[in-house]
């Protein structure tokens, strides 16, 4: 959840402006081709030019089946997905989520709900979703968590993160431990592109999952808005900025192992890369909202 400003609607976050340039030629001269070598200022974008599948490949590899498989019990699947490949039908039943669980806490906020503005944020293309659906046959979208990798808030805009942007789950399914396992996802994709910082965004209205986020080591960012003091009380600030630093150091020798080949493969993916995303050399996304 990423509170938007009440005017303009825009995202209160700032993001860098990512290069167009979607040749693996571009990569290869502005950056040394390895996950934990790429500057700071230039890893996002470059693991915004990765597809899905190579994206799944370099970063969950042969993690993915134990990460993405929830508990039996639950008669759910967990599939990573990119926001440039999914449909309109997959975006209507996350916004949804969003809409249903989320809505009343935007309204009562300084921030106000701003339908139009969350599905432009949603769509954005470098955007990725974990998608949480029931099992067969309906198969439709009970919760989801999407990220990106983006760049840290001012004094530290030249840092690549992790941000956190939603985190839905229906009704049912919450206190099942699925969302802190979809957290756990999210932390571990940080970790396998060498990033050292996860970020979210949590209305201070929402106890539930404030106390969820400090159970896993999240705290109050350097970035967070402060409370204000207005005469002789306190005004608490809607929302709360939270942050985690992420380390390889609880990394077992097996997971240390996949990550330096995580390095040997980068130049190999982003080469693969180039061909597939020749048709989006525009740099921009088709919303399939009005």
């Amino acid at each position: 959840m990423a509170p938007k400003h009440k005017a303009s609607g825009e995202p209160l976050r700032k993001r860098k402006k990512v290069s167009t340039d979607r040749s693996a030629s571009w990569v290869r001269k502005t950056v040394e081709p390895t996950a934990y070598e790429i500057p700071p200022k230039m890893q996002s974008e470059c693991i915004n030019l990765l597809s899905r599948n190579h994206f799944v490949r370099l970063f969950l590899g042969p993690f993915w089946e134990n990460l993405l498989s929830p508990p039996k019990a639950l008669h759910i699947s967990i599939r990573v997905e990119l926001a440039r490949d999914m449909t309109q039908e997959e975006f209507e039943a996350c916004f949804h989520l969003v809409e249903s669980t989320s809505s009343s806490s935007y309204k009562s906020s300084s921030i106000g709900w701003n339908p139009a503005g969350k599905k432009k944020e949603m769509c954005h293309r470098d955007m990725k979703y974990i998608l949480v659906r029931a099992a067969a046959p309906s198969k439709h979208i009970v919760g989801f968590l999407s990220f990106m990798y983006t760049y840290d808030d001012p004094p530290n805009d030249w840092l690549s993160v992790l941000y956190i942007y939603e985190v839905h789950l229906e009704e049912e399914l919450r206190g099942s431990g699925l969302g802190s396992q979809l957290l756990g996802i999210a932390e571990f994709l940080a970790k396998r592109a060498g990033i050292t910082k996860t970020m979210l965004t949590v209305f201070t209205s929402n106890t539930r999952a404030m106390a969820l986020y400090q159970k896993r080591g999240y705290k109050k960012d350097e970035c967070s808005p402060a409370d204000r003091q207005i005469r002789n009380k306190v005004v608490v600030a809607d929302y709360r900025i939270m942050s985690k630093a992420t380390h390889t150091d609880d990394c077992s020798q097996y997971e240390l192992d996949k990550i330096k080949q995580t390095k040997d493969n980068f130049d190999e993916m982003v080469a693969e890369t180039s061909g597939d995303n020749e048709h989006e050399d525009t740099g921009q996304r088709v919303s399939p909202y009005p």
